[in-house]
């Protein structure tokens, strides 16, 4: 008990003094500085005297506060050799790095994954008794908690290459942003943000933000292709942008990371979620953490985007299907729909289950009329304010990203094999089209099984997803990713949930995300960040 009070004290006492996130070191040198970096290990040494940003107040006062928890937890039995070897091995790097600038002229300044790194060494026992104490009715949670840490580990780390500053994920063209009336209105907002010489989609969700309602320009609607690519088409995906608005209080400076940290939350949702579904069919709720093999997930975070809340939507309406409570599964499924629209797949499946049982008809009807009448109430009033610029393309976009099935498939994997796609996307344009059609088949082999709603869902899903043009989606690898994620879902949604049929399908299902991980975490584009989160070497 006395060494883990001391290494608890020593441990804030660093926090305070030699905790930077300003600071990741990619390679052996920095100006005025030495730094070193191997995954987890991240620090720098600099002068005694040198000034350097410490960690925000609010990270003290969350280590306080779990330090103050696990101090609760009764020593029990003794911690053993290895626990006590990990609370010395941790004590020992944070005791050398405070002691550094009074016995030298240098100050060891450690990388926030480092810190928590000897933090973890330091609890590890007292840790595991805590988690061992939790009920199995709480694991879901515990299992939410993961996968946010996992997500919000990428974050954290990734926002220190743009100097803290959450602009960066947003990829937002100069030229768009120079358009924008908002910016150029607020001139000391515009000047802290990041901009690039291409943007991407995240830029519209951000910009969207500043006007949910389209009030701006209600007598003129023709202003909005200034700044958004497609207005009626983006603006039909109002979901995300008015979250983000009414979660800032409408400060548009807060716009940024409010984005991002909805994002991590989702995965919160989601990942709990799942657990839930995994625990209710008798597997380990850390199972449905299997989630974390769909790569789409990652690189819609580095890019701002929502598809985990659209992820998080779905599931939690297809588990509150499942327990018939359909006014929450509506409510869950409204909510998806108006970030991306696709999850209407899932919706309707679900809803001609239900409907096959005459008895239930009252309750499908009322599971479909809740869950579109959101997004129709928006895309109809979104539609009339475009309607005098677009005519009949305020209601029916055509994003145009669909084409002959496996043709925008067979571009990306020649692409591939040529060379012609750009380089960080070379491995994954080779290999994904042929996880992809993995994908289909192993979704049509369910469906041959039992053409329930799931199955008929991930087919239909599959399709859609091989049917994808190189143009529009996979001349950029991460947007077929993003684009397809509802197929990995109902793929992972089967594996969980699926009790009956012969041994093999689940066996087949699981193979086929223990393949999935080895692509999201070593392939894809996003795979350096990816483990990276869980403090691997890039």
């Amino acid at each position: 008990m006395k060494l883990w009070l001391f290494s608890a004290l020593l441990c804030l006492w660093v926090l305070v003094s030699s905790v930077s996130p300003e600071f990741t070191p990619v390679s052996s040198e920095l100006r005025n500085a030495h730094g070193f970096s191997r995954g987890l290990l991240n620090l720098v040494v600099l002068p005694g005297d040198e000034p350097f940003r410490g960690v925000p107040a609010w990270a003290f006062g969350a280590a306080m506060a779990a330090f103050l928890l696990l101090g609760m937890v009764k020593p029990g039995s003794p911690v053993g050799a290895r626990g006590l070897a990990a609370e010395v091995a941790g004590t020992t790097i944070l005791l050398i790095v405070a002691l550094a600038p009074a016995v030298t002229a240098y100050r060891v300044v450690l990388a926030p994954r480092t810190f928590i790194l000897c933090a973890v060494l330091i609890s590890a026992t007292r840790g595991l008794r805590m988690a061992r104490s939790v009920p199995v009715q709480r694991m879901p949670a515990l299992s939410g908690a993961l996968g946010a840490a996992f997500f919000a580990s990428a974050l954290v780390q990734t926002s220190a290459t743009y100097g803290g500053n959450y602009s960066g994920f947003l990829h937002l063209d100069r030229s768009v942003a120079a358009r924008a009336p908002f910016l150029r209105e607020r001139p000391d907002l515009a000047r802290s943000l990041i901009t690039y010489d291409a943007g991407y989609d995240g830029q519209f969700m951000y910009l969207m933000a500043f006007d949910p309602l389209l009030q701006r320009f209600a007598d003129r609607p023709s202003e909005y292709g200034a700044y958004i690519d497609s207005p009626p088409y983006r603006y039909g995906r109002i979901g995300f942008s008015a979250l983000t608005a009414v979660v800032s209080a409408g400060r548009p400076e807060r716009y940024p990371v409010v984005m991002l940290w909805l994002i991590v939350a989702a995965h919160f949702a989601l990942a709990t979620v799942l657990a839930h579904l995994a625990a209710a069919n008798g597997m380990s709720p850390f199972v449905g953490l299997l989630y974390l093999a769909i790569p789409g997930f990652m690189s819609s975070l580095m890019s701002a985007l929502p598809e985990a809340l659209a992820a998080a939507g779905l599931v939690a309406g297809y588990y509150w299907w499942e327990s018939r409570k359909v006014m929450l599964s509506a409510l869950a499924f409204g909510g998806a729909l108006l970030v991306r629209e696709t999850g209407v797949v899932l919706l309707v499946m679900l809803v001609v289950e239900l409907g096959r049982d005459r008895a239930e008809r009252r309750r499908a009807a009322l599971l479909l009329a809740g869950a579109l009448t959101p997004v129709c109430v928006w895309r109809s009033f979104a539609a009339s304010r475009f309607f005098g610029e677009f005519g009949w393309a305020a209601l029916f976009t055509n994003p145009g990203d669909l084409g002959v099935p496996f043709a925008g498939l067979t571009d990306l994997w020649f692409a591939g094999v040529r060379g012609t796609q750009p380089a960080p996307e070379i491995t994954g344009a080779v290999v994904f089209p042929v996880l992809l059609t993995l994908a289909l088949s192993l979704a049509v082999a369910m469906w041959r099984l039992r053409a329930g709603p799931l199955e008929t869902a991930a087919v239909i899903y599959a399709i859609v997803a091989v049917s994808l043009n190189y143009e529009k989606i996979w001349s950029h690898l991460p947007s077929g990713e993003r684009g397809t994620f509802e197929l990995f879902v109902c793929l992972l949604l089967l594996l969980l949930t699926r009790r009956d049929g012969p041994a093999w399908s689940r066996r087949a299902l699981a193979a086929f995300f223990a393949i999935m991980l080895g692509y999201t975490f070593f392939v894809a584009v996003d795979a350096s960040t990816s483990r990276l989160a869980l403090g691997l070497i890039r």
